[in-house]
């Protein structure tokens, strides 16, 4: 019998297990964050996490889901489909938005999500980082709020919580000013098997091109892996820097698209929490 229930902190040793199941690199502690920041669902059976789901209130509006995930010898028994209906009667009248593996968009499509383009997944095991002009700064926990009102002009998300828990961690945030405001940021942090570059906000691509290679400079030998929508542009460009296409799951929406107002999301802070 399986069992739907909120997701707790000692379910996570299960969840793990699950994304490495499916060869995905989340760690225990991207696991933490993602619950710290957000709520989830599990499926279990006989006292065993047999599936998750997570999702995120990013203001009073808008909603992003991810990591929805079911063992393997139990797909194909509605297991998902229960997750995530469970997981839409918590967010009943918010707009969604999740990236969609080519096998979980159908069902996304059954419960009304469209899609609304895609995203690829950039990544290189051993980063050399090209020449920077060290014009950029450092942010300071001061200028988080102005950071948050950015992102949100770019992707209607208000994630100021998710900005401060990511600068408490320790992740690096590089930004541009014009006098004494914010014009973008790119934010670096631990995740998987090395780092990830995003979001990255700025008003148009040269901005966020300097920002990229700003925040690659500590990086050189590492891991590092930049999720950014195709429309952005950046692939070739990315390629050019060692960085390579490794996968392009779905954007996918329930609801209203965003309409951005002045910025871009040129990088995204996950395929999850997007």
């Amino acid at each position: 019998m399986i069992k739907l229930r909120a997701m707790t902190p000692h379910d996570l040793d299960g969840c793990v297990a699950l994304t490495q199941e499916v060869k995905w690199p989340h760690r225990l502690a991207d696991w933490q964050l993602m619950l710290q920041l957000g709520e989830g669902v599990v499926a279990e059976q006989q006292g065993r996490v047999v599936g998750s789901t997570l999702f995120w209130r990013w203001g009073a509006e808008r909603a992003s889901l991810g990591v929805i995930i079911v063992a393997g010898q139990l797909r194909g028994q509605g297991i998902g489909k229960a997750l995530l209906h469970y997981t839409l009667q918590q967010l009943e009248g918010w707009q969604l938005h999740l990236h969609a593996t080519a096998a979980g968009a159908p069902l996304y499509r059954q419960m009304g999500f469209v899609a609304t383009g895609d995203v690829i997944q950039y990544q290189t095991p051993a980063l050399t980082p090209p020449p920077a002009s060290g014009l950029v700064q450092m942010a300071r926990q001061s200028d988080l709020p102005a950071l948050a009102q950015l992102d949100w002009q770019a992707n209607g998300f208000q994630r100021l919580p998710l900005l401060q828990q990511l600068f408490q961690n320790g992740a690096s945030i590089t930004l541009l000013r014009q006098q004494t405001a914010p014009l973008g940021f790119a934010v670096t942090r631990r995740f998987g098997h090395g780092y990830v570059i995003g979001p990255v906000i700025a008003p148009d691509r040269q901005m966020a091109q300097q920002l990229i290679i700003e925040a690659m400079q500590p990086l050189a030998g590492a891991f590092v892996r930049i999720d950014s929508r195709r429309e952005a542009g950046l692939g070739s460009w990315l390629q050019t820097l060692g960085l390579q296409p490794v996968d392009h799951p779905l954007r996918m929406v329930r609801g209203s698209e965003w309409q951005p107002q002045g910025m871009t999301a040129w990088s995204l802070m996950s395929q999850a929490m997007g």
